[in-house]
């Protein structure tokens, strides 16, 4: 866990909330045994999505694409063109 060498007060609002100053960013929030609370920024990602970073063959063929290279194919039975 990192921890940071700045502090700051923040005060809860009315109804109990403290402002993290990020517009509908994502946290985890975590309670220590102490009782320490510690909010870390994160990513979530859905199960598809997690499941097509997983997948090598995907990966590489994005990699390719964003290069401008790799296969275009074509629906309905036409050939393949390979763009190079």
């Amino acid at each position: 866990m990192k921890v940071s060498t700045q502090s700051r007060l923040v005060r809860a609002d009315a109804r109990g909330r403290l402002s993290l100053g990020r517009p509908h960013a994502e946290f985890l929030l975590s309670e220590q045994p102490d009782g320490a609370l510690v909010v870390e920024p994160t990513a979530l990602v859905s199960s598809l999505e997690a499941a097509l970073l997983a997948n090598d063959d995907i990966q590489h063929s994005m990699a390719m694409a964003h290069q401008g290279e790799g296969l275009v194919r074509r629906l309905h039975g036409r050939r393949d063109v390979t763009t190079e």
